[in-house]
């Protein structure tokens, strides 16, 4: 019987340099690598390692290269363990390889000082990536892999590893100014995003007992001054169509649109449809794509639908974050189209949606995320040439699915038909959001004058 594979590959950053080695394992017969960090492996990490002299057909540094026989040493204690708990256990799949590796780490704890801020980062990402503590795999590691390259090419710039070195319990405000004034220092980067994300980095680890003191380094002082088209975009509020333009969409002649493809004709139908469900029950993109038959209730008035959106699946609060909306005749057309098309009880027929999808497993959970993100593209360039048939703009921005959501809310609050608490009941979010993005204060304040 063939057995799990392991090697080490280099993985590129957002930077799109080659910066990372990682320990890889393999299943047999198939060609997908499933990475870790170095350091995930509990027996150390590398030393200040030159990346650029990793030799991937022997597996090793080249002798001369920086730190090359230390971290070699390191390479081949991580092979001989990887290889023994193979050996020794006969792992049947990748996470049962992965379960051995956290066993074995059990035995042998990290000490205080390894467990720096890049450890931690990664075992966020593994946390999340993964699931665990009562919680199901999540897209949301993404959001740390965004932060720890932004801290990679910090220490590249500064030539030092001081950050992502420091163990994680000595991690404090020094740090964390310091991260800031170097993402100050670029041209172009979301600074209130990446140090909202490092201070709930820090605030996870106080939760779990690494770190004791918080963060009070005031960052939100230091925000860079926003241009005068920024500030505009932003008091612009989200993009929405007008009433007008739903109906111009509802009444859409598809065949006028050129879409190239297999059944191009059955999915520009499904395309826009999908739209339009998004719009009648105020859901998001990827929770309008996760619809079944089964979320599908009936009550003495009507019809309604009734879901968990993806976002709110880890919340301690997932009883309060149920979403229940009305569906309209509309939508129930629209529904009924394609009942019975989706072999898996799905509303709408999209390929994937032909199988039945374990999402507490977490590479199934990240196999069908990835898949409704490139269907979403796809609906995404189909829009651009509905707006172009349609001369539809936005201020700074383009026709996307999320318009049609945010184009349900805007409408509702705007007629003033029903009040914004229900509005945020319906859509599966709160009423400081509605209030935030939604509300056009400037037409409001007229109504009570």
């Amino acid at each position: 019987m063939s057995r799990i594979s392991i090697s080490f590959r280099l993985y590129k950053n957002a930077g799109k340099t080659k910066q990372n080695l990682r320990v890889c394992v393999k299943e047999p017969g198939s060609s997908q690598y499933h990475p870790r960090a170095i350091a995930f492996i509990g027996v150390g990490d590398l030393t200040d390692p030159d990346l650029v002299k990793f030799n991937s057909k022997k597996q090793r540094f080249e002798p001369r290269s920086r730190n090359a026989a230390i971290n070699n040493t390191l390479l081949e204690k991580i092979e001989k363990l990887c290889n023994f708990l193979i050996d020794e256990n006969a792992p049947d799949c990748v996470e049962d390889f992965w379960k051995l590796v956290e066993q074995n780490k059990a035995g042998k704890p990290v000490s205080k000082e390894k467990k720096t801020l890049e450890w931690f980062l990664h075992y966020l990402i593994e946390e999340y990536r993964h699931g665990g503590m009562n919680k199901l795999p999540s897209a949301n590691f993404q959001t740390y892999i965004r932060l720890l390259h932004h801290l990679e090419r910090e220490n590249e710039r500064q030539h030092s590893k001081h950050i992502l070195r420091t163990p994680i319990y000595k991690v404090g405000d020094k740090e964390f100014e310091q991260f800031g004034d170097y993402l100050r220092s670029l041209k172009a980067t979301n600074y209130l995003d990446q140090m909202k994300y490092f201070k709930r980095a820090h605030n996870l680890a106080i939760r779990k007992g690494f770190v004791s003191d918080p963060l009070t380094y005031r960052y939100m002082d230091y925000v860079p001054p926003k241009t005068f088209e920024e500030l505009t975009a932003l008091s612009k509020g989200v993009s929405s169509l007008s009433p007008m333009q739903i109906q111009q969409i509802e009444q859409l002649d598809l065949s006028k649109i050129i879409w190239d493809g297999k059944n191009s004709d059955f999915y520009k139908e499904l395309y826009m449809d999908t739209c339009l469900l998004m719009f009648y029950l105020f859901s998001r993109p990827i929770d309008t794509l996760n619809m079944k038959w089964s979320n599908i209730r009936k009550c003495e008035k009507g019809f309604y639908i009734e879901y968990l959106p993806i976002k709110k699946k880890n919340s301690s609060n997932a009883l309060k974050s149920f979403v229940r909306c009305p569906i309209n005749e509309k939508a129930m057309a629209i529904i009924n189209k394609y009942q019975g098309m989706s072999k898996a009880g799905y509303i709408l027929p999209y390929p994937y949606n032909n199988r039945t999808w374990d999402l507490s497993v977490p590479e199934q959970y990240h196999t069908r995320y990835n898949r409704n993100n490139a269907m979403l593209c796809k609906i995404n360039r189909f829009l651009k040439k509905i707006a172009s048939h349609l001369k539809i703009t936005f201020f700074n921005d383009t026709l996307t699915t999320y318009v049609f959501r945010h184009s349900a809310i805007s409408i509702a609050i705007s007629q003033n038909k029903i009040p914004p608490i229900i509005v945020a009941k319906m859509a599966g979010t709160s009423l400081k959001e509605i209030e935030r993005s939604y509300m056009d204060h400037t037409v409001n304040m007229f109504e009570y004058i």
